[in-house]
């Protein structure tokens, strides 16, 4: 491999760190999100720097075409990723439809909220807690629909 590529490899790899970092310190990605990038763009320093590792891993794994590697493990990489980002799209999108129950039922009307002591204003901050409130259980829930039907 010629130095300009292997140099060139380098650059691309610890820029993409660099903007992983960037995003990670401008809380645009959390810190759980960032580790498989900076992984990432580790792999891709390393072997910019012995691109010769790729070319052993091949031989051993039996793959006579060692770039083809490269992007099986991407490949494999990438549908791993996708895999995650999928369960934690769902378990938001139950999340957010447990919230929105929640909010319904509060805006109906048959919640009153207790007020905070020391005030008159009602304690609205529970909502803000947790997600699974006793007043709001599916039970409830199914009360207050046939109420309204």
């Amino acid at each position: 491999m010629d130095i300009t590529l292997k140099f060139t490899i380098l650059v691309l790899g610890v820029t993409f760190y660099i903007a992983v970092f960037f995003l990670l310190v401008t809380r645009r990605i959390n810190e759980r999100a960032s580790l498989p990038w900076i992984a990432g763009s580790f792999v891709i320093m390393v072997f910019s720097l012995s691109p010769g590792l790729l070319e052993v891993m091949a031989n051993v794994l039996g793959v006579s075409y060692p770039p083809a590697l490269l992007f099986l493990i991407a490949i494999l990489i990438i549908l791993l990723l996708l895999l995650y980002q999928s369960i934690h799209i769902s378990i938001l999108q139950n999340k957010c439809q447990e919230l929105a129950q929640n909010m319904a039922i509060f805006n109906s009307g048959e919640v009153e909220l207790l007020p905070q002591s020391g005030t008159n204003e009602p304690n609205k901050s529970f909502l803000a807690g947790s997600i699974n409130c006793h007043l709001f259980s599916q039970e409830n829930v199914s009360k207050i629909h046939a109420k309204k039907l």
